[in-house]
């Protein structure tokens, strides 16, 4: 996953969001691949509009199999420099844990260098940060492996998560996004480790 472009509308309490991800990018083939200015684009429409823009990035996934984590921190630093040079606010996202259970019923982090490069730079930037990673995480070893395996796209295939199933994950990024109207039965079933389907 990659930018999503969420808009405030406050008078009519309306929220939208554009997503302007493209699957399998890394930071750096994500900028320099053309997404990076559908990105753009967007955000300087909405923010013309005089609309609140807030600008979700989600990255590390793959720059962990293609990139470095130096490179990584500089182009989330160019992200975040260029939303907030846009008029918009800049909220970065820990990825998506990879359900990798160990024998233990704990989860196997091998994202963990990569969730930390994003920490850092939300840190050093003092932008808004969702910690997506560490909540899925808990989410997933608290509902066990046979569950958090209905999230995968395929038998083997535990980065993705189903369709049907998405719904869990925006509910994890919309509780910790205000003013988004939060989904109370799912907020509470993520916070208690229940199974939402």
């Amino acid at each position: 996953m990659s930018p999503l472009v969420v808009v405030v509308l406050f008078f009519t309490l309306e929220v939208l969001g554009f997503n302007t991800a493209k699957g399998g990018a890394t930071t750096v083939s994500f900028l320099n691949g053309g997404w990076w200015d559908i990105s753009v684009a967007r955000i300087k429409e909405e923010v013309a509009k005089n609309r609140r823009t807030i600008v979700t990035v989600q990255l590390g996934h793959n720059d962990r199999h293609h990139s470095t984590k130096e490179v990584m921190a500089q182009d989330l630093a160019k992200m975040v420099e260029d939303i907030r040079g846009l008029g918009a606010e800049p909220v970065l996202v820990s990825s998506l844990v990879i359900r990798d259970f160990r024998a233990n019923g704990k989860i196997n982090d091998v994202l963990a260098p990569w969730v930390n490069v994003t920490t850092n730079m939300a840190k050093e930037r003092k932008t808004h940060y969702i910690d997506l990673h560490g909540a899925s995480l808990k989410h997933c070893e608290a509902i066990g492996a046979n569950a958090a395996h209905r999230l995968n796209d395929g038998p083997s295939d535990t980065t993705p998560m189903v369709a049907d199933l998405l719904n869990s994950n925006l509910g994890l990024i919309g509780i910790n996004l205000p003013p988004i109207i939060p989904n109370r039965e799912l907020s509470y079933n993520i916070f208690h480790g229940i199974s939402s389907y």
